[in-house]
């Protein structure tokens, strides 16, 4: 099933051809800049718990800063 998911997506990914018009009256992104960047981590289990605050310091350091979700409970991948 996972080997199908590129295929099935390719029209879509990484760009979506429908949305890639800037919406009416958009000014554009601060300093003129050509895109945005969205780092997200999901954390699943304590050994990444115990790694956030270094990956963040490393991060920061880079000029980044990124979302940390942590899961609540085990769920299945499908």
């Amino acid at each position: 099933m996972l080997q199908r998911k590129p295929y099935l997506y390719n029209d879509v990914w990484p760009i979506n051809a429908n949305n890639s018009t800037p919406p009416e009256n958009w000014q554009g992104w601060p300093d003129s800049k050509k895109f945005a960047l969205v780092l997200t981590h999901d954390v699943e289990n304590i050994r990444g718990l115990n790694k956030c605050r270094e990956l963040a310091k490393i991060e920061e350091e880079l000029g980044f800063r990124s979302s940390f979700n942590f899961v609540a409970a085990d769920y299945e991948v499908r």
